[in-house]
């Protein structure tokens, strides 16, 4: 039988969407979501966590958490979603969105003030850059959220405007910082 050369090319996207995407610190691993992490996501969606999150509503339902979930994959590009692991469970998440390609991240309110923020954005944001062939990164945060921007500006994020940014759970848009961090200013933290 006739087998087509095609179907036989491993390319860089294919061969990446099929290593996964997996990084461990000392306190933290950082993996897929996974089914089982909706309810974590649900107590996630909490007035603090989500009107500083563009895809966390008010209110989430263990459906609506899972569907974030499915449309978490990795699949070998940008455009994909990652659980924070903590002592077994899921505390947060980071992704890597599309366009503009840019980078967010959010932990349970219950797990802030212990550098797990930092200590998990000082193994993704390396690792985007050794896997992708980028030369910046974007991020933004809300104005009255100033611990994310501290977060950002550890690691070499330059601001670079203001505008009005939307979350699901803010009824207007918000004035926002954006943020840009390249290859060569990235500070990676110990």
């Amino acid at each position: 039988q006739q087998v087509p050369g095609s179907d036989m090319v491993l390319t860089r996207a294919r061969w990446q969407a099929r290593q996964g995407f997996r990084l461990a610190t000392r306190r933290l691993t950082i993996r897929p979501f996974r089914e089982d992490d909706a309810p974590a996501l649900v107590h996630m969606a909490v007035p603090e966590v989500a009107r500083n999150v563009s895809r966390i509503p008010p209110v989430w339902s263990e459906d609506g958490a899972r569907e974030f979930i499915r449309e978490s994959a990795f699949c070998g590009v940008p455009g994909f979603r990652l659980a924070i692991e903590f002592e077994g469970a899921c505390i947060g998440g980071l992704g890597l969105g599309r366009s503009p390609v840019g980078i967010a991240y959010f932990l349970a309110p219950e797990y802030w003030g212990r550098g797990l923020a930092t200590e998990a954005m000082s193994a993704f944001l390396p690792s985007i850059f050794d896997r992708f062939p980028l030369s910046s990164l974007e991020a933004d945060q809300f104005e009255d959220n100033p611990v994310s921007g501290a977060i950002l500006r550890k690691f070499g994020f330059e601001e670079t405007g203001r505008q009005l940014g939307t979350s699901k759970a803010r009824l207007e848009p918000a004035p926002v910082i954006t943020y840009a961090v390249t290859r060569e200013t990235l500070k990676v933290q110990p």
